[in-house]
């Protein structure tokens, strides 16, 4: 007798579902997940973490068809996001030997270095070194980072003011700390500023850091099964088992989706409106959220003031709405401050919202309501990251780009006449 996935998704009408590397699959109700066709080789798929809940619980139970096929889809749509993160001054990726190289401003305690400015700590030990060839995602936060590797452990460096460390104290460390009660069994992580969110193998989530505790703690009523998270300044949203979103904080502009655009908040996840399945991944930004759904359908909602819903209006929504002209072919979406980009399965990049530093990427500093192309691309990206007013992607020869305010240099090129200027196109990061 074949076992059916416990965490069911409610049957929809027979049809087809798109996977991210474009495959239709046929959706049925009895079939198992070995009749599901299996994805092209991503060159970077080996930098996958295979304790990925959404992999593993798809290789462990006997899945519907219809459920093996939204496992496959949503896990397709999160690699694109493990190899590369943005923060508010500096990047980090993986490059060609899977180490993780990082530009802009950077400083050696968040990079795992032994901090210059104390000789009496001085051993010449980069602890980034530990981690090559065995990195699955990356975290940067202000002046710390985070690193998941493929035995699913997490250690986090750097600046630990707020706690983001996550062990307890507020002391800054250029070594590996792990965070209380995460030191493994670790499948997803997000962070951003001082806060971090990790899942584990078995779906539960925690967070700590700014505002939160100085450990990782339970977010209250979230559900006992997550499997990914995204995290802003003010709101965070989830995945759910049923490929449903769930988002909590702050609801100033609607940005959780519920239908309400005062000034509420949310302590725990509640549902956005409309989206309780067929969803694949989920992003914040500063006030809106954006989702990507199985056939590669785009919605967003929340703050639309600079046109970052991506509506072909300035409406502020409170429940998800239709991305103009996405409705199918998108890999993932990450979102900036007022701004969004979405990476196609192509490996071409569109972009709508504020554009004031350039960071759409379209050659204007112009804001646009509707999504534009990202010109002057010469290789697709795999991989995507934005943060506050730029954006940053690997392509499929291990090139980095990035496009937007160059702020500190993180757009990671070299100075124009001694002086780090905006790109309102992609630049490459020199030496990655």
């Amino acid at each position: 007798m074949k076992l059916k996935f416990k965490y069911l998704i409610t049957a929809a009408a027979l049809g087809t579902v798109t996977s991210a590397c474009g495959i239709a699959v046929k959706i049925g109700s009895e079939e198992d997940e070995s009749t599901v066709p299996q994805p092209e080789k991503d060159p970077f798929y080996d930098a996958a973490n295979p304790a990925h809940p959404i992999l593993r619980w798809r290789k462990e139970q006997k899945l519907t068809l219809r459920n093996a096929a939204l496992a496959k889809i949503a896990e397709n749509a999160h690699l694109p996001i493990q190899k590369i993160s943005s923060g508010s001054t500096f990047s980090c990726g993986l490059n060609a030997k899977k180490e993780i190289q990082c530009w802009g401003f950077t400083t050696s305690i968040a990079l795992g270095k032994d901090p210059e400015y104390d000789s009496s700590k001085r051993d010449n030990t980069n602890y980034f070194s530990l981690y090559a060839g065995k990195v699955t995602q990356l975290s940067v936060l202000d002046n710390s980072t985070c690193i998941l590797t493929s035995d699913s452990k997490l250690n986090c460096h750097g600046n630990n003011y707020w706690g983001q460390l996550g062990d307890g104290t507020t002391t800054n460390s250029f070594k590996p700390v792990a965070p209380v009660g995460m030191s493994d069994g670790v499948a997803r992580i997000s962070g951003i500023n001082n806060k971090m969110c990790a899942i584990s193998n078995e779906g539960q989530l925690k967070c700590w850091g700014y505002g939160l505790t100085k450990t990782p703690a339970k977010v209250a009523g979230a559900p006992d099964k997550v499997l990914s998270v995204s995290i802003g300044s003010g709101h965070q949203c989830i995945l759910t088992k049923d490929f449903g979103v769930q988002c909590w904080g702050s609801n100033s502009n609607g940005q959780l989706g519920n239908k309400d655009l005062t000034a509420s908040s949310a302590t725990s996840p509640i549902p956005a409106d409309g989206l309780s399945t067929d969803v694949v991944q989920v992003a914040v930004g500063s006030n809106h959220s954006c989702a990507v759904l199985t056939g590669g359908a785009v919605k967003c909602w929340g703050l639309n003031n600079k046109g970052q819903l991506g509506t072909s209006n300035n409406d502020n929504q409170s429940v998800p709405v239709d991305v103009t002209g996405l409705q199918s072919d998108v890999s993932t979406v990450a979102l900036g401050g007022d701004f969004s980009c979405a990476l196609m399965k192509t490996g071409s990049v569109k972009c709508w919202g504020l554009n004031s530093s350039g960071q759409l990427g379209d050659s204007t500093t112009d804001d646009r309501n509707s999504p534009v192309d990202v010109s002057g691309l010469s290789k697709p990206l795999l991989s995507i990251a934005a943060y506050d007013s730029y954006v940053c992607g690997v392509d499929a020869e291990n090139s980095a780009w990035c496009w937007g305010n160059n702020f500190v240099g993180r757009l990671g090129n070299a100075p124009v006449d001694g002086v780090n200027k905006n790109s309102s196109v992609p630049v490459k990061v020199s030496g990655f």
